[in-house]
């Protein structure tokens, strides 16, 4: 699957869960899908933001902070 292609691998894990009913990391993995669709999301209004010269220290501190989450 192609990155970025959140939707059809939502789908997909969907549709493995019918086969593993009892499998209780499909939800995990769907949370996952969901977080990375959000930080892309994010991502991408933070690098239009910038780009239209708006300089706002918060919002590349922002997108550092997505980009190199601390674990």
């Amino acid at each position: 699957m192609r990155l970025g292609e959140f939707e059809k691998a939502k789908v997909l894990m969907q549709k493995f869960s019918t086969f593993e009913p009892n499998n209780d990391r499909v939800q995990d993995f769907l949370n996952q899908i969901n977080d990375a669709q959000h930080t892309q999301t994010r991502l991408l209004e933070l690098r239009d933001i910038l780009q239209q010269g708006t300089t706002n220290a918060q919002y590349a501190i922002e997108m550092i902070d997505l980009y190199f989450p601390i674990v």
